[in-house]
């Protein structure tokens, strides 16, 4: 009995954590200055290297100027959003969609100018 052919998928693979560290230094940037900037203790952000943790991965990202799917593609499905659970005991869970991966503003609810949206 032979076995169905299966085409192979090329696989993607995450970035290694030195790859990461690397990049961000080449950058001018540390995990410890970006976990500083963004209000975390000094160590916080190492945490999403090692585990899913979406709100550090966006803060990496950005800073790498990349969309986290393509650090860790193994904790992302194929339409950029995160594979984890996103509602729990507390409610939903961080959602990337809400987040903007460049840095304009957002319009203020309700904000018009001229009659005309901001």
């Amino acid at each position: 009995m032979t076995k169905p052919f299966r085409p192979m998928v090329p696989r993607l693979e995450d970035w290694s954590q030195h790859d990461i560290v690397a990049e961000l230094r080449k950058r001018g940037t540390t995990l410890t200055a970006l976990s500083r900037e963004n209000g975390y203790g000094k160590d916080s952000l190492r945490v999403a290297l090692r585990k899913p943790w979406p709100a550090a991965e966006l803060i990496i990202a950005r800073a790498l100027g990349v969309h986290p799917a393509a650090i860790w593609p193994s904790r992302y499905g194929p339409d950029g959003e995160s594979t984890r659970r996103k509602i729990g005991k507390r409610g939903p869970r961080y959602d990337l969609r809400k987040h903007v991966m460049n840095d304009t503003p957002a319009a203020p609810a309700g904000d018009t100018q001229a009659g005309q949206a901001w």
